[in-house]
């Protein structure tokens, strides 16, 4: 512990003395509260964002007290190699250098809004919806060599990441280029909590902070073992038939254990998704462009059990679009046309949240869900502004229109249908096709986004006010009908006094059935 402390005070003191010739150097100490597994914990956070010359680095060095001065160890685990891996990077906020408009430009940590290309696949994808409480650290590329440009993007470095993608892109004749990007994650299940790292999320975990347990009958029979084996051989001697005989983890779920049985379910089986994009751009000037994308996803949606119902995954279409600067405006809009099983920008700002989570006690992914959306086509724009220095605002758009489930039934075959559709059974292309137009309705899919910042300098003592909301693929996102896509959040800041600030944060997404997840933080930042 004071060793941990020490170390924090010569940190802090290196940080003061090595900004002291920068114009304006940021060092925040947070003094605040977390909740850890139901523990209420102290937290003490020094926050120095270095910045010299193109290199930036933020830190985040924390600790956690209980109520009995002890330390919450699991923030400084050294135990082996990976543990101190996980122990150092969780230190760093982020690491850029360069700006994104730079002939090279990276940044690692926390990742705020990255976009790969024209954003047909990934558009504005942030790793910090679930921070602190999940803190990845990713990885924004863009680097430019004569006429080639490479980006990439990583989610996460410290677990499986949900986004991983890579762009390359290369001026073929004058004024127009050609590129080409691939975005995968490799395991969509692994977008589920697991605080120990023993591929048993915590929602399925008897025991989530145990690494080598996770099954509360196997536990119970562990620790009784020849008093089980014994009543389960009487058991087994009992029998008339062997066809009746139940293994023995059968036979701990028969005598009313808790039994564990998430492997047992193939929940865990690992769900990859991927998806490959071509874009050709050519710039009119400097400031105007226009372009043209495509995008195909590659996976599996709901596994349909229907035979001949295609279950791939489908392609997105922007025979043309336009982006312009213009000052202090950005804008952008598209056409867009795509098949059944796709959606535009699946890589979104929320994509952490949809990528996988538990519906009625079964694991539910993004990809998993695709097959409610038919044949679409509409439009797509969105604008950055800065509005007379007050405010900093940019929002997104999307209008669709076209085929989106209204009612599953799940049929196995076409004489479950017979009765309902005029389809000849033996062309199965035909009843195929009537099916999906019987159950397929004309329906809207629309999207919004939208970020807004104050420029706090206009009004007395408030130093942050940020908000942000986000709904994607539903039939009217401004009635505020909630869904996994949907999340909003809000920072505020006030000065209580000099070089001392009051932050407020909030944040809310939702969960399959629409219950509400709310998370709030208050922090008191103290300035250096």
């Amino acid at each position: 512990m004071k060793t941990l402390i020490h170390s924090l005070l010569v940190i802090s003191l290196m940080s003061v003395a090595f900004l002291q010739d920068e114009s304006d150097p940021v060092i925040t100490g947070t003094i605040g509260s977390v909740t850890i597994d139901g523990t209420i914990y102290n937290q003490f956070a020094l926050r120095p964002e270095l910045s010299f010359g193109k290199v930036g680095v933020g830190l985040d060095i924390y600790l956690y007290i209980d109520e009995e001065g002890g330390l919450y160890e699991g923030n400084w685990d050294f135990s082996d190699g990976k543990s101190a891996y996980q122990t150092i990077i969780d230190k760093i906020y982020y690491i850029r250098w360069g700006r994104p408009h730079d002939p090279f430009y990276f940044r690692t940590g926390a990742l705020p809004s990255a976009t790969l290309g024209h954003g047909i696949l990934v558009n504005r994808y942030s790793n910090v919806m679930e921070y602190p409480q999940v803190r990845r650290v990713g990885l924004d590329l863009k680097a430019e060599i004569s006429d080639f440009k490479l980006e990439y993007i990583q989610s996460d470095f410290k677990r499986v990441p949900g986004v991983v993608g890579v762009r390359g892109s290369v001026e073929y004749f004058p004024k127009t280029s050609i590129g080409i990007s691939y975005v995968q994650d490799v395991n969509q299940m692994a977008g589920l909590v697991d605080s120990d790292d023993d591929n048993y999320p915590d929602y399925f975990d008897h025991y989530p902070n145990d690494g080598d347990k996770n099954n509360e009958a196997i536990e119970i029979y562990n620790e009784n073992q020849v008093w089980w084996d014994d009543t389960y051989n009487l058991y087994l001697g009992s029998l008339i038939a062997d066809d009746d005989t139940l293994s023995i983890d059968e036979y701990l779920q028969e005598a009313g254990l808790n039994y564990n049985t998430y492997f047992e379910d193939d929940s865990s089986d690992s769900d990859p998704v991927s998806g490959v994009s071509l874009d050709v751009t050519y710039k009119l000037n400097d400031k105007i462009s226009l372009y043209s994308q495509f995008a195909q996803l590659i996976g599996e949606t709901e596994s349909i059990a229907m035979e001949g119902f295609d279950n791939s995954l489908g392609y997105g279409f922007v025979p043309l679009g336009f982006s312009a600067t213009l000052g202090r405006l950005k804008f952008q809009a598209e056409y867009r046309q795509s098949s059944r099983n796709f959606v535009f920008n699946y890589w979104d700002q929320a994509y952490d949240l949809e990528r996988a989570i538990i519906s009625s006690d079964t694991v539910q992914t993004k990809e998993s869900q695709l097959y409610i959306y038919g044949a679409m086509k509409g439009f797509y724009a969105q604008f950055t502004a800065d509005i007379y220095n007050v405010i900093d605002i940019s929002i997104g758009y999307q209008d669709m229109t076209g085929k989106k489930l209204d009612e599953f039934l799940f049929p196995s075959t076409c004489d479950d249908i017979e009765g309902i559709l005029e389809a000849d059974c033996n062309d199965t292309s035909e009843w195929i096709d009537e099916y999906y137009n019987y159950d397929y309705t004309n329906e809207a899919n629309k999207s919004f986004i939208a970020t807004a910042s104050l420029n706090t300098s206009i009004i007395p003592r408030l130093r942050k006010a940020e908000a942000f909301y986000q709904q994607s693929n539903v039939e009217n996102p401004f009635d505020f009908d909630p869904t996994p896509s949907t999340i909003h959040g809000y920072d505020i800041g006030f000065e209580i006094s000099s070089g001392v600030l009051f932050v407020y944060k909030g944040r809310t997404s939702y969960d399959a059935d629409g219950n509400s997840m709310f998370t709030s933080q208050f922090e008191t930042q103290i300035l250096f």
